[in-house]
């Protein structure tokens, strides 16, 4: 085949050239220039590559012929001979695809031994010279062995849409439209890249080549089980291996801390413990709380936990513990500096970790620093075991404040009835005093912990008295 003349596949590829080219565009391999002469005609610049004299200097024939101006002619191998910083919108490719064959040797088809070898020379520098939201558009053969090129896209980041086939007699040729992936992090297992889906930014995530785990099955149906309460980036969709999820724009724990006030890091630190609680009762362990510096995001105030991918089901809860653990370490000391927390004591840590209820986890809120004034008075009524009553103003001297009626006003929004037993707070004089359920009410819960009243006020006052520490 005379070298100038274009093959078949070369207006197959023709179509899309005319469609998607604009601004600078490349043709490397251009052979007949048939794709560069195609883009010429709605690009503001065209540069049509090829290493073999005979064809650029045809090229140029045409292109003085047919009076284009906005088309270069380059003699290059490969980028080699493209003035370097030059940047391209398009860059179309009509590769040689085909194995060698020394019997027929032909510049124009020979594409290295397994005919995939030119290809996935030109994709190591064409990712290079690419604008920011640069294309490549590829075509090659089912003889280029497809499976090797799709390897090597997925392994290079490489996002890649199939634009078109064609079935020829021995052959199957492939049009791909090629696009860098925005890679914001890659991990062991991961990579991620930011997209736009919807009009909105998202991040996708997707196996990375060199891990032999695929997680992304299980990550994503941890993501919809966390999502249901309340926490982890919004699931998008889990489709031909690939995670999209919500975008979390923020900065890292340990650089908001930073910055923040006492009172901002106080309300983060307290939204990471009750996260941590309610993954704690739904038996999901998150793995990396005893060092999540990577994994909590905060966003306008908000923490938000991302990477689930090493999260697990039916495990103790500890959740909870571990983030304790982390905000006591040297990294959270000096990132909160004089805003430190107040240090929990190992054996309410342990109490929590035995059994991981509202009044463990209230006790821990309240020895940190990191409970509201009701939830303080929840923690020390918490103290009060069945058969003794405390008073409210015995609360408030626990809490080093005389606003007892404020003590009045938590237990009558109490809202962890029974787990605190409210019920068990009474006024300093022994009357039983008001209760939600009502005084009646009270009154039987009091008699049936086998607390005697009588008159609306309890007998043996002293005796069933709880000293609060």
């Amino acid at each position: 085949m005379d070298i100038y003349e274009p093959r078949e596949d070369s207006f197959f590829m023709e179509t899309f050239a005319k469609k998607y080219c604009h601004g600078r565009v490349c043709d490397m391999g251009s052979g007949s220039g048939i794709l560069a002469l195609a883009a010429a005609k709605k690009a503001k610049e065209v540069f049509a590559v090829d290493v073999n004299p005979e064809a650029t200097e045809a090229i140029r024939k045409q292109v003085r012929e047919l009076k284009i101006r906005n088309v270069q002619v380059i003699l290059s191998h490969f980028f080699s001979g493209v003035p370097k910083g030059i940047l391209f919108d398009i860059i179309v490719c009509n590769p040689p695809y085909l194995p060698s064959d020394e019997r027929v040797p032909d510049v124009a088809l020979d594409g290295g031994k397994h005919g995939y070898e030119w290809i996935l020379r030109f994709l190591a520098q064409a990712k290079h010279r690419l604008t920011k939201d640069g294309i490549v558009l590829l075509l090659f053969s089912s003889l280029s062995k497809k499976d090797v090129i799709d390897k090597a896209l997925d392994k290079d980041a490489w996002k890649r849409e199939l634009m078109g086939e064609k079935k020829l007699d021995f052959e199957t040729l492939y049009v791909y439209k090629l696009s860098r992936r925005n890679i914001a992090a890659k991990g062991r297992r991961g990579m991620v890249s930011l997209e736009a889906h919807d009009g909105k930014k998202i991040m996708v995530k997707e196996r990375n080549p060199s891990s032999a785990k695929d997680s992304l099955a299980f990550e994503a149906d941890m993501l919809r089980k966390v999502n249901r309460i309340g926490i982890g980036p919004r699931f998008i969709f889990f489709r031909e291996g690939r995670l999209g999820m919500e975008y979390i724009d923020g900065k890292r724990i340990i650089e908001y801390l930073k910055g923040a006030s006492a009172k901002k890091a106080k309300a983060v630190l307290r939204n990471i413990l009750e996260q941590c609680f309610l993954l704690d009762k739904e038996g999901i362990v998150k793995e990396e709380m005893t060092n999540p510096y990577k994994h909590i995001i905060v966003r306008k105030g908000i923490p938000v936990f991302i990477d689930f991918e090493r999260a697990r089901c039916r495990g103790k809860a500890q959740n909870v513990t571990q983030a304790v653990q982390f905000f006591q370490s040297e990294s959270m000391r000096n990132a909160l500096g004089k805003r430190r927390l107040a240090e929990v004591s190992l054996s309410l840590l342990q109490e929590y970790k035995k059994r991981p209820s509202r009044t463990a986890f209230l006790r821990i809120l309240a020895q940190s620093d990191l409970a509201s004034f009701n939830e303080r008075c929840y923690a020390l009524l918490s103290l009060v075991p069945q058969g003794k009553v405390t008073t409210y103003g015995a609360i408030a001297h626990a809490l080093g404040t005389g606003a007892s009626r404020a003590v009045g006003n938590a237990m009558n929004k109490n809202p962890y009835a029974p787990e605190i037993p409210c019920h068990r707070v009474v006024n300093s004089d022994g009357k039983v005093g008001g209760f939600a359920g009502g005084t009646n009410e009270k009154i039987r819960m009091l008699e049936k912990e086998g607390i005697h009243v009588k008159g609306g006020r309890i007998l043996s006052f002293e005796k069933v008295s709880y000293a609060l520490a």
